[in-house]
C-alpha cells in the first residue's frame, strides 16, 4: 500500500507523526524517539520527504541546535491518501486471516 505512494515505512511513520502534531513543529530528536529509530535514520528519511515537498525543517529560534520538522500541505494530502490505502489493505488482510482461521470445534450430540 505504501509503495503506491512512493513512501517507505519510516517515511510513512514520520508523516503520520508530523500530521498528528500539526500545526506544531516537532524536534527531529523527538521524532526519532517516537519513530523508534536513530536520528540519522530520521535525517535521511526527512531529507527525502523534504526533497519531495512533503515535509520541511527549520531551526528553533530560541536554540539553534534544535531542528524542527513540519508536514507541508502536500504532505498532508499524501498521508491522507496513504492512510486510507493502508487501512483498506489492513482490513482486507484481516479478512483473509479470519477466513483461513480454524473454526471452533463443535461436538455433535
Amino acid at each position: 500500500a505504501l509503495a503506491r505512494h512512493q513512501l517507505s515505512d519510516l517515511q510513512f511513520a514520520i508523516l503520520v507523526l508530523l500530521f498528528d502534531v500539526e500545526p506544531e513543529p516537532i524536534p527531529m530528536a523527538v521524532l526519532a524517539n517516537q519513530a523508534g529509530v536513530s536520528r540519522s535514520a530520521v535525517t535521511d528519511a526527512v531529507d527525502s520527504l523534504e526533497a519531495s515537498g512533503l515535509a520541511s525543517r527549520a531551526r528553533d529560534r530560541g536554540d539553534r541546535r534544535i531542528i524542527h520538522g513540519r508536514i507541508t500541505a502536500a504532505g498532508q494530502e499524501k498521508i491522507d491518501k496513504a492512510i486510507d490505502d493502508y487501512l483498506n489493505v489492513t482490513a482486507q488482510t484481516a479478512g483473509c486471516v479470519e477466513e483461513l482461521a480454524p473454526k471452533p470445534f463443535v461436538r455433535s450430540s
